[in-house]
C-alpha cells in the first residue's frame, strides 16, 4: 500500500517537475535573455534563468574549489566585468561588482596566474545559479581589489537549459508512472 502511493506520488512529481520546465522552456525564465554588461545586476536579471551578457570581458584574476566534483573536475570563477573595469582593475583600482562567471575545468593548472580562460572567443553565456562552494569562492575573491556587490550573481558558463524533448519524457514518464499502475490495479478489482 505504502509503495503504491509512493510509485503515485513519485509519477506526479516528475508530471508536475516536466511541465514546468516545459512551459518555462518556452514561456518563461529559461528563455535566452541577453543584456548588456553595464545593464547587468541582480535586479535586471531577475527571475531569469538563462541569460548572456554582452559586452563583457572576463577579469584575470580567478579562484578555484579545492574540491573536484564526482567527474574530476574543478569549477573556476572570474569576475564579469566591463571593459572600463578591466582597465580599472589593471590600473590598481579596486572595482566593484555583481557578475561572477563559473566553468569547470579539468586541467590542473587552471588555479595559477595567470588564470586559463574556457576557451578562446568565449561568450559570457549560461545559466544562473550559485557553485557549490560558493561562499569560499567570494571569499577568495575579496582578496583581490574587487568588491561584490550583493546579491551576487554566478553565472554557469557554457550551461543550457535541459532540451525540450527531455522535459516531454520526464512529463510523459510521471504521467505513465503515476496513472499506469492505478489502471492495471483498477483493472484488477473490476474483473471478477
Amino acid at each position: 500500500m505504502i509503495l503504491r502511493y509512493l510509485v503515485l506520488f513519485g509519477g506526479i512529481v516528475l508530471m508536475i517537475t516536466g511541465c514546468n520546465s516545459l512551459v518555462s522552456q518556452n514561456f518563461g525564465t529559461h528563455r535566452l535573455r541577453t543584456l548588456d554588461v553595464t545593464e547587468a545586476d541582480a535586479q535586471a536579471i531577475g527571475e531569469a534563468d538563462f541569460i548572456e551578457v554582452a559586452g563583457a570581458v572576463m577579469a584575470k584574476v580567478a579562484v578555484t574549489t579545492s574540491k573536484k566534483d564526482f567527474w574530476g573536475n574543478t569549477t573556476v570563477c572570474r569576475p564579469l566585468l566591463s571593459p572600463g573595469q578591466q582597465q580599472s582593475l589593471n590600473a590598481g583600482t579596486a572595482i566593484e561588482t555583481q557578475l561572477v562567471v563559473c566553468f569547470k575545468t579539468e586541467d590542473p593548472a587552471c588555479h595559477e596566474d595567470p588564470a586559463c580562460l574556457p576557451y578562446s572567443g568565449t561568450r559570457a553565456i549560461g545559466l544562473v545559479g550559485e557553485p557549490q562552494d560558493a561562499e569560499q569562492l567570494l571569499a577568495q575573491l575579496a582578496q583581490h581589489q574587487i568588491r561584490l556587490k550583493s546579491p551576487v550573481v554566478f553565472l554557469q558558463l557554457g550551461e543550457k537549459p535541459m532540451a525540450w524533448y527531455w522535459n516531454l519524457l520526464i512529463f510523459v514518464g510521471g504521467i505513465c508512472l503515476a496513472f499506469i499502475p492505478e489502471a492495471i490495479r483498477h483493472n484488477r478489482k473490476a474483473s471478477p
